[in-house]
């Protein structure tokens, strides 16, 4: 790719000019003429087209290097023309698919965290009757014995 406008073409892939343009925020016409090599784009906006398609600006502005962060230089026919926003889109939906299973899983984990709750409580109950039922029967066990051994003979 020799050009500005080439390379800006080939980011663009097969989506419309128009579509394209509405994701830039940029006036069709105005896309045309940097795809003409007629005009260039301010740096803000080269900045927001590698932001936003994840493309070099080295690639971009001067066809040197990768066009894409980590040696991609040409996308799949599946992403071609794929708009950041789409794959946001889809990274999104996976996050909250994600989000679906965690919170699930939080809601069995608070529920057994209840569960457990009440079962230690009970369990807490429970220790104490058998406590006082030991105290009761140390206690009668020990009643005769207290006068010293042989108090009962006689």
């Amino acid at each position: 790719m020799e050009t500005f406008g080439e390379r800006l073409r080939q980011l663009r892939g097969s989506q419309s000019q128009a579509t394209f343009a509405s994701l830039l925020g940029i006036p069709q016409v105005t896309l045309g003429n940097y795809e003409r090599n007629r005009n260039q784009p301010r740096f803000e906006l080269i900045k927001e087209i590698c932001t936003r398609f994840e493309i070099c600006p080295e690639w971009l502005l001067f066809g040197t290097g990768p066009m894409r962060p980590g040696g991609e230089d040409e996308p799949d026919r599946e992403t071609r023309g794929a708009s950041l926003p789409r794959k946001m889109e889809a990274r999104c939906a996976a996050l909250e698919t994600q989000l679906c299973e965690v919170s699930k899983e939080r809601r069995e984990l608070s529920e057994e965290n209840r569960r457990l709750h009440c079962e230690k409580a009970a369990l807490l109950e429970r220790n104490a009757e058998l406590r006082e039922s030991l105290a009761r029967l140390e206690s009668a066990y020990l009643a005769p014995n207290r006068n010293g051994p042989g108090a009962n003979a006689g």
